[in-house]
């Protein structure tokens, strides 16, 4: 019953979102939309946060020193005439984001300084269309963790309303990132990265993963017991990713805005090494070879790039799941060299080939996924073909696979005996 309610909500929620973000198509282009909507949930929710921290710091009879100032809260402007809103934005949050600079030590404070040109940006927008936003958005109730997951599913039904490829190359679709994390299998307390978390599905679903599996290990918040991490170049899609992990229940995620490919070990985001990487690096990218001494095999393309910086993050015996274009698997060159030192020092567990498909409308390159654990060398690689597990709609050239046949296809490839499509 609680699920169903909340389902409704939901359903309510987008139904009056794509109302307001209709009457402002003239202002607000739909490639902008989930951008917009993003920084303002983030601001809503480091509200809530501030607020959490100042009523347990009352309990204790401490001191708490909030990020923002208080007339800088969302509970402070939320209600402020349209008129002064884009000043709002412009001339004073804004400024006061940027000069967060400094506060590495509070990771709040370090995310706020991150949005800070999106919230600038919130101030190009007319009083009329911040009205409508925030009127929007303070109607909807935000103070338990089924509220704010109602607010992730109405932000990613907007991602997935995006009518161009805006935020395509920074989503890996959904049927894949559940085939993804089942294969990753990450537990309550495990520490999980991903170098190019675009807009923060596979670290999302992560946490779904644990806390479908777990019910009884809930954070205070209602949040998995994982340690998230990643690193992401694109600065609208950092704010998205930001935004999703903060209404799936993570309080701390560390976040990097960068470049994870220029990251020299002592620079990594986790000195202790990471138990799961999952990622979707991008496709047919080259680098410029200078300032690639640290990466075992020099290659200039990001796929062999990010498959070392993977393995350099993982502590020993940890696991990467990683998709790769399927042409890494048979090129000669650098790449030839690097699967010849991930057979010979490290454990190659799987190599599962994905049927054409599976990422349009962006792509219609095969790719294959690597199971890789640190350490080696391998004795035997688990080859699947995965196509059985996979369906195509009449008429529709994208492949799918449900989550009931992404866990079947997880289970055949870690069982310990060969089966069909499945062989060692």
């Amino acid at each position: 019953m609680k699920g169903f309610i909340t389902n409704v909500a939901e359903e309510m929620s987008q139904s009056q979102i794509w109302s307001v973000l209709d009457h402002l198509r003239d202002e607000l282009p739909a490639h902008d939309m989930p951008v917009t909507l993003a920084a303002l949930l983030y601001l809503r929710w480091a509200d809530f946060q501030e607020a959490e921290q100042e009523a347990i710091a009352a309990f204790d009879e401490a001191d708490y020193d909030p990020v923002l100032p208080a007339a800088l809260h969302w509970r402070s402007w939320y209600n402020l005439p349209p008129h002064d809103l884009p000043e709002l934005f412009a001339d004073r949050l804004s400024p006061t984001l940027e000069r967060l600079n400094n506060s590495r030590h509070n990771s709040l404070a370090t995310h706020l300084h991150r949005i800070a040109s999106a919230v600038k940006d919130l101030g190009r927008l007319s009083p009329h269309a911040l009205e409508a936003l925030i009127h929007w958005l303070a109607e909807q109730p935000f103070e338990t963790p089924s509220d704010r997951r109602a607010l992730l599913g109405v932000l990613d039904a907007l991602l997935d309303r995006v009518p161009d490829k805006s935020f395509g190359e920074f989503r890996t679709p959904a049927a894949i990132v559940g085939l993804l994390v089942e294969l990753a299998a990450p537990a309550p307390g495990d520490r999980v990265y991903d170098p190019c978390f675009g807009t923060a599905g596979l670290l999302t679903a992560a946490c779904d993963h644990v806390l479908r599996k777990g019910k009884d290990r809930f954070t205070r918040n209602g949040g998995p017991g994982l340690m998230i991490s990643g690193v992401e170049l694109n600065p609208n899609a950092f704010v998205i990713g930001l935004t999703r992990l903060g209404l799936a229940g993570v309080d701390d995620p560390q976040l990097e805005l960068g470049n994870s490919l220029e990251r020299t070990p002592p620079n990594n985001p986790q000195q202790d090494g990471f138990d799961v990487v999952l990622a979707n690096p991008p496709w047919g990218m080259r680098v410029h070879p200078a300032g690639l001494d640290h990466f075992p095999v020099r290659t200039t393309d990001t796929t062999g790039l990010f498959i070392q910086h993977a393995l350099a993050q993982l502590r020993p015996e940890g696991r990467a799941v990683l998709v790769v274009p399927e042409g890494f698997l048979f090129r000669g060159g650098p790449e030839r060299k690097l699967r010849k030192l991930l057979v010979e020092q490290h454990t190659v567990e799987a190599v599962i080939s994905l049927p054409a498909g599976v990422f349009l409308p962006y792509t219609g390159i095969k790719a294959s996924v690597l199971l890789l654990r640190r350490g080696g060398p391998t004795k035997n690689i688990r080859m699947v073909d995965a196509e059985l597990y996979f369906t195509k709609g009449k008429g529709n050239k994208t492949a799918t696979i449900r989550p009931d046949q992404a866990q079947e296809l997880a289970r055949k490839v870690r069982a310990s005996t060969p089966s069909k499509n499945c062989w060692d």
